[in-house]
């Protein structure tokens, strides 16, 4: 699986600037100086994310259905503007199964319905370079999602902006996802 890059909604329109209110003020009693807090100690790298084995595909084996798969969300990101989505996939059924791809997907509001939206399927992101597609094995029996180990499930990336989005005007409530 790889990266897919989209915007979940549209520019917003511009907003006409507004001045700034008015504040009264009335003398306040001093205050003491405040306490310095304890120095923090410097921050620790991320660790290295698990790299899984591939898993062979057997001779004959079919392509996996949305029926057969589970997905979750793993875990996500921001940095200057740019937002990432981390997923996990894996197949809950009783007959081993392959992806290959692009996952499709639906941001949908609190009504179930779609947002306005556009893709771009990519292996680059602001947040980096992801593997280019490539047949993944999902045999039947791995471990749930979010428990390790977590070989035979696949993993993808979902990467947005949120600059010239207005997430009062397209709140995303749920993200619809379809295998590849």
């Amino acid at each position: 699986m790889v990266a897919i890059i989209g915007s979940a909604c549209a520019p917003s329109s511009p907003t006409a600037a507004k001045p700034s209110p008015t504040i009264s003020s009335s003398p306040v009693a001093p205050v003491s100086a405040p306490t310095p807090s304890p120095v923090e100690a410097s921050p620790t790298p991320f660790p290295s994310p698990t790299v899984y084995p591939r898993l062979a595909i057997p001779a004959g084996m079919a392509r996996c259905h949305t029926s057969q798969l589970a997905v979750a969300y793993v875990t996500g990101g921001a940095a200057a503007g740019n937002l990432e989505a981390d997923f996990e996939m894996r197949n809950i059924s009783a007959t081993g199964c392959w992806v290959y791809g692009y996952v499709g997907f639906q941001v949908l509001d609190r009504y179930g319905q779609p947002l306005p939206q556009s893709l771009n399927w990519s292996t680059q992101s602001m947040f980096g370079e992801s593997q280019p597609p490539s047949r993944i094995l999902l045999p039947a029996g791995t471990t749930p999602l979010g428990v390790e180990p977590r070989t035979g499930h696949a993993f993808f990336n979902l990467f947005t902006e949120d600059v010239t989005c207005d997430v009062n005007k397209n709140p995303v409530a749920t993200i619809k996802v379809w295998p590849p």
